[in-house]
Order: structure tokens, then sequence, then C-alpha cells
């Protein structure tokens, strides 16, 4: 079956104003198609579903516009024309600001100069002026009556506003329809504005958060004061632990935005919503715990507390150093797996406190000497590891003597391919790696020169003495 084809029906309007013949000053135009003709030419626009045009009358001030839907065939229509002259001021000074007029019931919009005399469908409208300048904005309504004119003087002064807040200090913030900030100040204090349409914001000084809460909107008329109050109601966080907090960070939900950091107490006031926390325990007492890692999300809800703070978990360590069987000093540094970064340090043979995973180690020996060990610290919660590590090391003490007393001097060791000698003084000792060392002696009398040749063996010590006659 072929589809039905509508019929292109003529078009043709006949345009009178205020019952007056037109000619062709008038024009007609198809809104969809954009496409004009003169009142009184047949047009074939009408594709069966009748067409909405817009009626243009040129007057010496201006076009008088009419739309009309839906029209069919062949019709006149009876334009009822008055004008208005619209003046636009702010602070008794006329300026030039944009007038936009749109009639109510209808789709009419036209846009007047101040000060113009502008043709216009008699019947309600509604004017809204813009301060460009000074983003003002205000809107007014008035009538058109048939072959009469009516003039507005539409004042753009500013006025201003004044939000009280309940219980307690705060920001104000006034924005206009887009978002963007039009002023701002303490709450209480009066803030002074040009007319227009505003939302207004406030963010308590408590808020940890400071999130702005949207309180209210107003249309602020010029000269007018306005007042109002809010009192958005916060959430409390508290401390749940005995132990007291060291420190405790804020984030969004996300985790990616820092609010708050440094916050140190048990209570503090939070705005409703979802956030992360990062928190720590004020000694450090547990090493190698996660702090950083924003894992903790908490939903804050308005004129309600919110604990926080899981016990924390833990095993317990100590790492013990020999060098053969004298023990040795000095700390250990337990390591992040992830980046090899610190985590942790406490001194050798001191039992602590570390959360639960598996710690790379290393030992530092009071001399500087860094002992590696091949196995991570492996903690579990309520659990108590012991290390014991080996200085792979040898303790070599070298005393120079002169008639039978002992006598000031040097004494230095090279290892095969160094050029670099480890020195000390007569009577001291180093621990060094076991192998060949070749030693070398200077007296503070002056002889020198002494060479040998010397093996270590790992943990054995050895003490040589040489005499300086």
């Amino acid at each position: 079956m072929l589809p039905l084809l509508l019929a292109i029906a003529a078009l043709q309007i006949e345009v009178s104003v205020n019952g007056i013949e037109t000619g062709h000053s008038c024009r007609i135009q198809n809104i969809a198609t954009e496409a004009e003709a003169a009142t009184g030419e047949q047009v074939n626009w009408d594709k069966g579903s009748g067409v909405d045009i817009r009626i243009f009358c040129r007057r010496a001030t201006g076009d008088l516009v009419s739309i009309k839907k839906n029209v069919r065939g062949k019709q006149s229509f009876n334009l009822k024309m008055g004008f208005a002259i619209i003046w636009t001021e702010r602070d008794g000074d006329r300026i030039d600001a944009r007038v936009i007029l749109k009639r109510k019931g209808g789709d009419e919009v036209v846009e007047a100069a101040p000060g113009a005399q502008t043709p216009l469908l008699a019947g309600d409208w509604s004017a809204e002026s813009f301060d460009d300048e000074k983003n003002g904005w205000r809107k007014d309504s008035l009538k058109v009556r048939q072959g009469a004119t009516v003039e507005r003087s539409t004042d753009l002064s500013s006025g201003k506003i004044r939000l009280g807040l309940n219980g307690g200090k705060g920001q104000v913030e006034l924005l206009r329809g887009d978002g963007s900030s039009a002023g701002y100040g303490p709450a209480g204090s009066w803030i002074v504005l040009p007319p227009n349409r505003y939302h207004i914001t406030v963010v308590r000084h408590e808020d940890l958060a400071q999130v702005a809460h949207r309180v209210g909107e107003v249309v602020l008329r010029p000269n007018a004061e306005l007042e109002r109050s809010a009192n958005p109601v916060l959430g409390i966080l508290k401390w749940a632990l005995k132990e007291p907090l060291g420190e405790l960070k804020v984030y969004d939900e996300s985790g990616e935005k820092l609010l708050a950091e440094g916050l140190r107490g048990e209570r503090w006031k939070l705005s409703p919503g979802s956030y992360r926390l990062s928190y720590q325990l004020p000694s450090n007492a547990i090493l190698a715990q996660q702090l950083g890692a924003k894992a903790k999300l908490i939903e804050v809800r308005a004129g309600r507390s919110t604990s926080f703070g899981d016990r924390p978990v833990f095993g317990q360590a100590i790492v013990r150093l020999r060098r053969g069987n004298a023990p040795q000093y000095g700390h250990v540094e337990i390591l992040n797996p992830a980046d090899g970064e610190l985590a942790g340090r406490f001194n050798i043979g001191q039992m602590v406190k570390i959360a639960p995973g598996s710690w790379p180690l290393r030992a530092v020996a009071s001399d500087g000497k860094v002992i590696t060990h091949d196995k991570p610290l492996v903690i579990r919660h309520g659990k108590t590891t012991s290390v014991d590590l080996q200085r792979k090391q040898s303790r070599l003490r070298v005393n120079l003597s002169k008639d039978g007393k002992h006598a000031k001097g040097l004494w230095q060791v090279l290892r095969s391919g160094s050029d670099e000698p480890k020195q000390a003084v007569s009577g001291e000792a180093m621990d060094l790696d076991p192998g060949e060392w070749l030693l070398r002696l200077k007296c503070a009398s002056g002889r020198g020169g002494q060479e040998r040749k010397i093996t270590l063996q790992a943990g054995v010590d050895l003490e040589e003495e040489f005499l300086c006659n």
C-alpha cells in the first residue's frame, strides 16, 4: 500500500492593525523554515497540518510582532496594538540597560531599547531589565492597552542582604543563576548587591569539610533590605579509643582531596556526608602501621555522633645482633615492601610492637656497618617474633709497644684491589670482613713501614702486637 501523501495547501494572510489595513507594511515568516512573504501573497507553506507564522508590521519606532500557530488557508488578522516606553535607571541616573518583553500567554519576545516607544500587542507583558555592567536584573509586569502608551521607569539600584547564622560563625556567599559568585561576607553582615535572583550559601567556621550549604533563594529588589536566617546542622565526629589520638586527616569520599589535617583532640564538627579518614596514635608505638591508606570510610549524619578509631592490631618483635658470642649495639630498620622506604626504626635488643605484615629488615651497627637479613620479618597479631643476626666479621686489634710499654701510633688495613685503607690507633679494634688484608704500621716515634699480610676468619677475633723499638 502506497503511503498517503499530504496535499500542499496555499496559505494567504491578510493583516490589519487596530482595524486599519496595513497594505505592504507587514510581512509573514514561516517559523520552521524562516521563509518570508508579503501579506496577501499566496505561499505553499502548509503541508496539510497547519503552519506556525510570525507577523512583522513595521512602525516608525520598531516592528510590531505577533505569532500565530497552526494557521491554514486564507485568514485575516486584526492586531490590537499599543506602545510601551521603559526607562532604566541606577542610583538616580539613567543607564543603557537591556529590556526583554515577553507576552504572557503568548510566544512573542521583544527586545526594547530604553526610552524607545516600542509597539506591542495589547495585553499583559513581563519586562525583564538587565544591567550588564553591574550584573543586575529585575522582572516587572505591565499592561499594554490598544491605542495607548504605557511609560515606566525601572530602577536597577543595589539592595542588600544579611544572613544570620544560628549558633555560630560562618561565611556567606551569594551565587548567581549560573553558579558564579556575586558577593560574600561574614554571617550577620550586610552584603550589597545589584537587584537579581540569588542562591544563598553559608559555610560554618567549625565545619572541618568547609561545605557550602545552600540555605535559600531570594529575589533582591532595588534599594531593598532582606534579612534571612539559617541553621545548617552538622554532625559530630568522635574518637572512640581510650588512647589519645595523635593526628587526624580528613579526605573526601574518593580519598583524593584532603579537607583537613593536623587535627588533634576527641570531637569535631563535620557536614553530613561520606568521608575517608587517616589517623594515628600519638606515640607511634606500633611501627610500620599503614596510616596513610585513607581506607576508613565513614558516614556523618546531621545532628548525630559518628565514632571512629579501630583498635590497632600488632605483634611484638625483638632483633638481636652478635659477632660471635659478643652482643652488638645499634638499631634495626624495617622497610616498606612496596617501595623499600623506611617504615620504622628501633634499637637492637629492644622489644617493640609492629603492625602485622612481612617486613624486610636490616641492622645498622654502632660503627655504621649495615647487616642485611635475607628473610623478611613476619609479624602476626598477638604473636612474638625474635630474630638473631650474626655479623660475619672478625675483630682485629693491633697493639704497639716500646720497652714493654704501650706505644702510640697508627695502623692501617687495606683490602686487595682497594686503594682506600681503614685506619685505627694503637690499641683500637676494628671489625673487618673475613679474608686477606694488608696490615701497615707507623709508630709515633717515627718508625714505620712495617707491612704484613694477615688472614681473618669469620667470627674469629685476632689480636696482633708489634714493637716500636
